[in-house]
Parts: structure tokens; C-alpha cells; sequence
């Protein structure tokens, strides 16, 4: 009696695993030329074209702050280029703990060029929590 991982046996198997892969490449093969196959590749722009860009930079000496849009090719003259002076659109008054904030908008009116712009800017760190040594005064008579 012969035991599944005797020699012969596992011989066996192995010429039977081995004559299934060539009849499944066999079969492979003879449909193969028959198929047609669909391949998708990514969308690649080809764009050698260098990218304008807009660039904003704020002025926050000024108050109001300043921005100064930029529209162009990095590293050559500018195709436009236009500062306007924000408008305060909100603001908050400073606490014990945060300073106060004013937020500024820049709109420009090159808008094909440019998108309108919005900044926050925080003055100070806060009032603080100034307590004193409590004093008080008494009348002469010590009423009151």
C-alpha cells in the first residue's frame, strides 16, 4: 500500500499539476490571437507652456493693509499688476486672553487676472489679568 507522500505518489501529483498547466497554456495560446484587449492609460497633458500664476503679498504697516496682486510667469516682468487698499470687513475687540483681530478684504477690478482677497490680522496678546492689591478707604467716623 502506497501513502499519499510516498516518492511515487508525490510523483504523481506533480506530473498531473505540470500536464494541467500546459493543456491551460495550450488552450491560452490558441485563443489568444483571437482576443482583442482594451488598455486605458492615464491622460498626460503635454504642456511645454510655462504657467502664469497670481501671487498676492499684503502690507500690514499700512492701516489700512495694502495688497499687491501679480500675474505672470515666475522669474519674468509681470502681465499685470495692481495694489489696492483692503476694506475692514470684520473685527473683534481683544480679550484678557487674545488680542484683537480685523479682518481686511482686497478686491481688485483686473478680475481676469485676479480673485478677491481676504486677511486676518491679530494686534497684540491680550489685555492680560492685571489685578492689584485690593485697598480700601474708610470714612473718618469708620461708617462706611
Amino acid at each position: 500500500m502506497l501513502l499519499k507522500n510516498d516518492p511515487p505518489v508525490r510523483e504523481e501529483r506533480k506530473m498531473k499539476r505540470t500536464l494541467a498547466f500546459v493543456l491551460a497554456m495550450v488552450m491560452i495560446l490558441a485563443v489568444l490571437p483571437f482576443q482583442v484587449f482594451a488598455v486605458e492609460l492615464p491622460f498626460v497633458e503635454f504642456d511645454d507652456q510655462p504657467k502664469e500664476v497670481a501671487s498676492y503679498e499684503w502690507d500690514e504697516t499700512k492701516t489700512p493693509p495694502t495688497c499687491t496682486a501679480t500675474f505672470g510667469e515666475e522669474g519674468k516682468e509681470p502681465v499685470a499688476t495692481e495694489t489696492v487698499t483692503a476694506l475692514l470687513t470684520a473685527s473683534t475687540d481683544a480679550t484678557c486672553t487674545s488680542g484683537s483681530t480685523a479682518t481686511y478684504t482686497a478686491t481688485f477690478t483686473d478680475t481676469e487676472h485676479f480673485e478677491e482677497q481676504t486677511k486676518t490680522v491679530t494686534s497684540g496678546t491680550g489685555l492680560g489679568h492685571a489685578w492689584g492689591a485690593v485697598t480700601y478707604t474708610w470714612a473718618d467716623d469708620h461708617s462706611t
